[in-house]
């Protein structure tokens, strides 16, 4: 049984929603970045939640984005801290583009979340000089 096998899946999408990178994570574990993506990759299920997971670390990076701004204490720190926040949004935006991604969509639904219907509309042509007779 391997390390993660040990770990769990429950315990990798506790540290991947908190933030923690895979790299990071691997690194704790004194296992290869390949062994991660072999192991998440051999089941749907795993792969799924981890996918999730990161979907939802990304309102702790927005999170994060806000605080390191706040917690700076000077110029530089407040530089630096900006630089961090600019980070943390990106990569909100590319965990969880729907919530925290810079395009905006529009959906245009019918009744009840059905497809929108067009009328045809059809005008006809009068001559007014046959309308008189």
């Amino acid at each position: 049984m391997n390390t993660l096998d040990e770990k769990g899946i429950d315990w990798l999408c506790d540290q991947l929603t908190n933030g923690a990178t895979q790299r990071s994570l691997c690194e704790g574990l004194g296992i290869d970045p390949a062994t991660m993506c072999r192991w998440l990759a051999a089941d749907p299920q795993r792969s799924a939640r981890a996918r999730e997971a990161r979907i939802a670390a990304a309102r702790f990076f927005e999170e994060m984005a806000g605080q390191v701004i706040e917690e700076a204490k000077d110029q530089f720190s407040l530089a630096k801290a900006k630089e961090l926040a600019h980070h943390y949004r990106w990569k909100a935006s590319k965990a969880n583009p729907k919530e925290f991604g810079d395009k905006v969509t529009a959906e245009h639904v019918g009744a009840d979340g059905g497809p929108v219907l067009f009328a045809k509309v059809v005008r006809e042509i009068v001559d007014p000089a046959k309308e008189q007779t």
